[in-house]
């Protein structure tokens, strides 16, 4: 067998011989830890509890690859929620699917693992419905910052050109790209990732997530917070945001949205 699935508590482990993965079942099935077995002992990724930081404005539980979206005066609407799921298993391959309620929709999450492939594959299959303007934020992951070193620390993508871009985070204190700018505009910036490849690591590993932007092109945005020793990073990727003109626009009645991405990690190769 490639993989060994098991339920304890409100976790589903799931291990092969390149990687481990922790799914939180009380919470839409968020990844809660994922370790490549042959990049660090430790996971790369996963979620950092509350009371992880000792700083109160990250007093909240930090998910990774859960979705978010906010309709102007209503409440947050979030897929951390009790869900069922299935397994499919074969010799070389094994899926978990999840439904969700998302809002006045539903949420498909399924994660894919293969055994010739050292990185996982999560698709998000968005039906919503009664959709006014809204922001929709998704594949959200969060660093673990005890196995990445900060001085060092880096993201990079490709803006429009053929060469990556690589962008150091050694002297920055803070960065929030998805940060409001008003009530009425939602976001500051996002990254090109013209290519659907986006990169974050440091002198030693990388974590790559790759996603097809001629299938649905989600825009990744960053949130850094540098903490004297400590830091904060996460990704996540940007399905819908909202400005001044959104409110003048005829919301549509629904919209089915699919989008993909596929994580794995490698170690820096020296010269």
């Amino acid at each position: 067998m490639s993989f060994k699935v098991k339920r304890k508590g409100r976790f589903l482990f799931i291990e092969s011989s390149r990687l481990k993965v922790q799914l939180n079942v009380l919470r839409g099935m968020a990844i809660h830890a994922l370790s490549f077995k042959k990049i660090h002992k430790e996971p790369l990724l996963g979620t950092l509890e509350q009371g992880f930081y000792n700083d109160i404005r990250l007093g909240s539980d930090f998910y990774s690859a859960h979705s978010v979206m906010e309709i102007p005066g209503q409440h947050k609407i979030t897929d951390l929620n009790p869900c069922t799921f299935k397994t499919k298993q074969n010799k070389d391959s094994l899926s978990v699917e999840c439904e969700i309620p998302f809002g006045s929709g539903q949420l498909k999450k399924t994660f894919s693992f293969d055994s010739e492939r050292s990185g996982i594959k999560v698709r998000y299959q968005f039906s919503l419905e009664k959709l006014p303007p809204h922001v929709l934020r998704t594949a959200f992951l969060t660093l673990n910052p005890q196995v990445f070193d900060a001085e060092s620390l880096y993201y990079a993508c490709h803006n429009g050109g053929d060469d990556l871009e690589v962008f150091s985070l050694q002297n920055v204190r803070e960065i929030d790209f998805g940060r409001p700018i008003s009530h009425l505009i939602s976001s500051r910036l996002v990254l090109g990732a013209t290519k659907g490849y986006l990169e974050f690591g440091d002198s030693e590993k990388k974590i790559i997530v790759q996603s097809d932007p001629g299938s649905l092109a989600g825009l990744p945005s960053l949130h850094y917070l540098r903490l004297g020793n400590n830091q904060l990073l996460r990704f996540f990727y940007s399905l819908g945001e909202i400005d001044e003109t959104s409110l003048l626009q005829n919301a549509p009645s629904s919209s089915e949205l699919d989008f993909e991405i596929l994580i794995h990690a490698e170690n820096h190769v020296s010269d």
